[in-house]
Order: C-alpha cells, then structure tokens, then sequence
C-alpha cells in the first residue's frame, strides 16, 4: 500500500500542502517583533538547535488561526507566545533525544499503527461521510478505506490516505520513545493491595482534645534569642529564589477630555438609532462593552434604588416605558437606557432596563503623547540614571519592591514573561519601557538579589508566628500530660477527661485518606489513629497545627477482600498510569534540566 501511495499521490500531496501554505500566508497576522533595534538572529536555541523569526511566527499564526476557529474570542497573545515557545522547545528535545536513541520507523510499523490507532482527528465533522456508521466513528471502515484499492483510484481519497501515512511517520518515532520510558513504570501487587488498604480500610476512635486557640497570646512571650535560635535552626525553610527591585515612573494611560468627547459623539449616534426603530438589544449585543449584560441584549432585569451608580439610576428612573435616554456618564463609560417596565416589589419601586456601555479608553493622540512622555524620559535617565532624572523633571519615582520570577510584580501587575527576561537578565541600572492596559512605564534595575537564605530582618514577622506556634503547640502537649497520667493510672479516658473538664468525642469511621470533623485529614491525628490496632488501646498525645488530642480504638473495619478481588486489577491500572505519568514527567524534567535553552523572545515580542 505504501509503494502505491508514493507513486501515485505525490501531485496530490504537493498541491495540498500549496494550498495550505497559501491559505497561512493570507492570514493577516499582526502581532510581533516589536522594534529593538539590533537583535539576535534566532527567537531561541536549544542544545545548537535554532529556532529562526521565521519559523516561530509561522508557528503563531498556525496557533492563532487554530485558537480563532475554537473560539469568538480574540486568542491571548501572551498565551499564544508562551504555548508555542513551550511547544518548539518540547518537539526539539524529543526530536533529539529520538536521534540519541537511534530509533527508526519501519514500513511494517506505519502500517500497523495506520491500522491499530485511527488518528483522532479523523473523528471530526468532515470525516462523517467516509468514517461513520450513525453519528459514530466505525473503525472498520476506516480499515476498509485503507485496504480498498479504490482509494487510490480518487485523487481526493488518495491525498487524504497519503496524508494519514506522512502524519503516522512523523508522530509514530515520538510514540515509540514514549512507550519506551512508560515501559519502566511497573506496579506489583502488593501496592495495589496496600493503595486499597489506605483507601478503604477504616477506624473509629473516640478522643480528648485541646485546641490550640485555648492559649491566649498573652502566654506566649517570645523573645528576640528565641527568634534568632528558631531562624538558625530552620535557615532551609527560609531560602529563596532570586530576587529583583525595580524603581520606575508610571505614565498613565488616562482617557482626555477629547476621549471622552468622542466616545459621547459615538453614542449620540447609538441613541439615534435606537429611536429610529432599531432594535436595542440587537445594538446592545453589537456595541455595547458591558461583558455582563451586552450578550443579553444590555437586559439588566429588575432593580431598585440604590442598586446602580447615582448617574446612571437617575436618568433610567425618570425614563417613561419605552423610552430611550440620552448619554448618560458615568465612572463606567456612556450609557444609553431602554426602560421596559416598572413594578412596586415589597412596598419598593423596581424598573426593568437594557442598556448600551461605551467605555471611554484612551486614544491614538493619549497613547502616543504617554508613549513619548516615557522616551523622552528613558533619553534623559540614559544619562544620568533614572533616579535624578525623575527629580530633575518633579515626577514620582516608584519602587515595587522585591519580587521572584514568575510572581506578581508589586505596583505594575501580573507575570509578563518578556519583562521577566529583561529583568532577570539585566544588570543594575538596565532601563526599559513597558506598558500594559493602565499605563507605560519607564523601568530601572535597581537591585538583584541571588537565590540564598533570606535575611531575618526580612522575615522576622514570619519567624515570630512560627515561634509562637510552637510554642502553643508544646502547651496544649504539656495541658494534656495529666489526662495521659490519669489514664495510666487506671481511669477511663471519659473519667481522665472530666477531671480537667474536657469532653470526650466520637468519630465516625474514617480511612487513611478520609477526613475527620473539626480535627481534619492527612495529619498527624489520622496516622495516630491507624498506629492502635487493638479497641480500647490508647495513643500518646498527638499535636497537629489545630490542638493536642488524646485517641482510643473503639473498632477497626479490614478491607472487604471479595471487594478487593473485584476492584483490583482496575485499581492496577490507575496506579500504572499514574507512576507512568510521574516517570514521564520526571524523565522531561531531566532532559529539560540538562538542556542549553537560549530563549530571546523578549527581544522580539512585549508579551
């Protein structure tokens, strides 16, 4: 079959692929490289492998397009960039590491696999006609299609045939070396016995227990050795990844009298229409910006007094039925009003109205003045630093603090990887102009501060409650010592607890990974509990962050073995995926751990 499919399909196969190039290429696609001046030559490398402008755009319109036919929404640049920069580096390291493991794709496999594994797009719409019995996807006439001569009599099923064997080639050398490293994972009978056993064997216990929110604060002095003794004893839990400071001016990006006016012109236009006999909801689901009610038609149901913005319940409460306000203005943008209905609801007044939202953002003019505001201060700091040539030109200087990579930048917003890059990339004194929906702003590396061992000066706060948990903890221990005393002295835990006023409680039954009211799950409690193996037996006192308890058996419930016999063999396969999962997970993480990643698209996108 394969013999035959190269021989006679290679027209078809070329004009396809034309087809689709030119369809990619008359997609117009506006994103990209924003001007840096002189840049590197590639987007990234991985391990000597380049990854040129070219190919990367071309990737993104590919994702752009496939985002665009999945959904109305405008697809997430940001997104867009990072999912596909992610994608090329995942397909280089495995593309090499299959050339480091020699693995080849045989004749005899494609056909196989062709056969074996129908690929899954083939169960969309298009393929109806050739691949379903009602409405579902029929594997033997997929395998009919491929064995039938009569495929490569038709140009069209040809190509499509041709197709699915050039698909199978490229996928199957992945598919092997996947199945090669899922082939380490192995799971024995004897976890499969010991996951169902946490699963399903079970207790109940009865138990004392003294909460630590019984200990006031005023019990808890710390000082400042013991402060310092804790933080020396535990630095591991204080280390920290790098860390950056950035001090910036902000230019807002804030709408003009101007702006305003033109959004106002806009909707003046909008109320005309609407009172020329155009349908308002139809006008709201194409104008309006409102995301909670343009979908609606601008329907915002029944509402009384005090429920809106002053400007706006004025004017829609002094609309009759029917009519349509002029612009109104308000912290939201221009609103135009349709009063539908009025009723009294418990005595109150209530109306029912849609409503048009245009929001009033900034211009072209706005944009480019706050724009050039920041270069011409960018000029001024290339000279003298951002500091004095905030000063020399009276604007506030800001500072965000330190942050991590990846985290929330203080005073500027969210992860924005290109501003990452730059920042974790640059030397102090590095500036840089950003700019997001509120604002452009000029940046200045400040300060960096290497991965390490956070200063006590910085996490004092921290340490203090950590101490002073502590010490709650071994009080609540210690208040619980006599009850422990008296029951070794032969009481009964509902005798031992009276004595020091506690009150004795029941559990329900409850498994390894089951959950227990007020006391909580995977804590030291449950473990507590699981250690007595014989009703009536007694626990030491057992701490968790909540309070000390006490435990005593009351029943041990084993597993149902006929239950188990049932259940095994399907409980053996989730746990084979699982550890096939974590071995896969584990083994990219290493080959992503050993890998020379270059990546540059900071220089190429703001995203």
């Amino acid at each position: 079959m394969l013999k035959v499919l190269r021989e006679n399909t290679r027209l078809a196969f070329f004009v396809f692929c034309f087809i689709i190039v030119c369809f990619v290429g008359m997609m117009v696609f506006q994103w990209g490289m924003g001007g840096f001046g002189s840049v590197p030559t590639a987007i990234g490398e991985i391990n000597g492998r380049k990854i040129t402008p070219q190919e990367f755009q071309k990737a993104m319109e590919s994702a752009y397009a496939q985002a665009k036919q999945n959904s109305d929404q405008e697809p997430d640049r940001g997104k867009l960039i990072q999912d596909t920069w992610e994608k090329f580096v995942q397909q280089i390291l495995i593309s090499q590491a299959i050339e480091e493991q020699h693995i080849i794709v045989t004749d005899k496999e494609v056909v196989h696999y062709l056969h074996a594994q129908p690929p899954a797009f083939l169960r969309q719409e298009q393929f109806k006609p050739l691949f379903f019995t009602e409405d579902q996807f029929d594997p033997e006439k997929y395998r009919r299609f491929l064995d039938d001569p009569a495929t490569f009599e038709n140009e069209n099923t040809r190509g499509l045939a041709m197709y699915l064997e050039n698909y199978v080639r490229s996928v199957l050398p992945a598919q092997k070396l996947q199945d090669r490293i899922l082939g380490l994972a192995r799971v024995t009978d004897a976890e499969v016995r010991q996951k169902y056993t946490e699963d399903h064997e079970k207790v109940r216990v009865r138990y004392v227990a003294l909460p630590a929110n019984t200990i006031p604060d005023s019990l808890l002095e710390i000082t400042d050795d013991e402060v310092r003794a804790y933080y020396e004893g535990h630095q591991e839990d204080f280390r920290e990844d790098a860390k950056r400071r950035l001090i910036y001016v902000q230019f807002d990006k804030t709408p003009s009298p101007s702006d305003s006016a033109a959004v106002q012109e806009e909707a003046e236009e909008l109320a005309k229409k609407a009172r020329s006999d155009a349908d308002f909801a139809e006008l709201a689901r194409e104008n309006s910006e409102d995301p909670g009610s343009a979908s609606k038609g601008g329907e915002l149901g029944y509402f009384g007094r005090g429920r809106m913005v002053p400007a706006f319940e004025k004017a829609a409460f002094a609309l009759k039925i029917g009519q349509i306000s002029d612009p109104v203005l308000s912290r939201f943008g221009w609103h135009i009003i349709q009063l539908e209905d009025r009723r009294r609801k418990d005595g109150e007044e209530e109306i029912r109205a849609r409503h048009i939202l245009l929001k009033i953002k900034p211009g072209e003019d706005t944009l480019q003045d706050a724009r050039q505001q920041a270069e011409w201060l960018r000029d001024i700091a290339e000279k003298q630093g951002i500091t004095k040539a905030a000063e020399s030109k009276k604007l506030p200087l800001r500072d965000s603090g330190f942050f991590s990579k990846g985290n929330f930048i203080p005073g500027i917003g969210g992860q924005v990887a290109s501003l990452m890059e730059f920042v974790f990339r640059s030397d102090i004194g590095a500036l840089r102009i950003y700019q997001n929906e509120r604002a452009y702003y000029l940046l200045e590396l400040a300060e960096i501060r290497e991965a390490g061992i956070s200063p006590l000066a910085e996490v004092e706060k921290r340490v203090r409650r950590l101490v002073q948990n502590e010490k709650r903890k071994e009080l609540v221990r210690s208040g619980l010592q006599n009850v422990l005393t008296a029951l070794s002295e032969g009481r009964s835990l509902q005798e031992a607890a009276a004595t020091y006023s506690l009150e004795v409680k029941e559990s329900k039954p409850f498994s390894r990974s089951g959950y227990v009211d007020g006391v909580g799950s995977k804590n030291a409690f449950i473990g507590a509990a699981f250690r007595l193996q014989t009703p009536g037996e007694t626990s030491d006192v057992v701490v968790t962050d909540r309070a000390a308890y006490i435990l005593q058996l009351i029943e041990r419930t084993p597993i149902d073995e006929a239950a188990f016999e049932q259940e095994k063999e399907t409980l053996k396969q989730q746990l084979l995926r699982k550890k096939q999962n974590r071995i896969y997970a584990a083994w990219f993480a290493d080959l992503m751990e050993r890998a020379e990643i270059v990546d540059n698209r900071y220089l190429f996108y703001d995203y």
